[in-house]
């Protein structure tokens, strides 16, 4: 499956992937000038930050919700023969996982930009440990990304 080739790659060069991704912060996954070869084929938004996006939604859902969406997606009578939207990923998602993903579709696919967390903590002598996060965007069109934060 060429998720899986995209996710093992992206893997590989976590580190100068998120670099690239993170180089600029102008530009959305969604491409809406399909006559710019240069933009539809974009390295750093379509492939390393569009197998960044799928992770994290992977990550939000869980292995099993995600992959059975994809499935049903792929399955869809709507999409088979027929071109496929980002809306039509979506739907399937929201009808396997039961969530309504619009706003991290809104911030993540058609917004630009990415998140960035500044955690500040205090444990006192109890054991009981107080952690505060801040989050800014790095670009306007997101106010701000709502994102599960696991703590370890």
């Amino acid at each position: 499956m060429i998720f899986n080739k995209v996710i093992s790659l992206f893997f590989t060069n976590l580190e100068s992937t998120l670099n690239q991704i993170v180089s600029d912060s102008t530009g959305s996954v969604y491409v809406d000038d399909t006559t710019s070869e240069s933009r539809i084929f974009s390295g750093r938004l379509s492939y390393n930050k569009g197998a960044y996006v799928l992770h994290l939604l992977r990550g939000m859902l869980g292995d099993s919700t995600f992959f059975r969406g994809v499935r049903r997606y792929t399955n869809d009578a709507a999409v088979k023969l027929s071109f496929a939207f980002t809306d039509d990923l979506k739907r399937n998602l929201e009808l396997e996982s039961g969530k309504d993903l619009t706003e991290f579709f809104q911030n993540w696919i058609y917004g630009q930009g990415y998140p960035n967390y500044h955690a500040d903590w205090y444990q006192n002598s109890k054991n009981w440990v107080k952690v505060k996060l801040k989050q800014t965007t790095s670009h306007p069109s997101v106010a701000f990304y709502q994102m599960p934060v696991t703590l370890y």
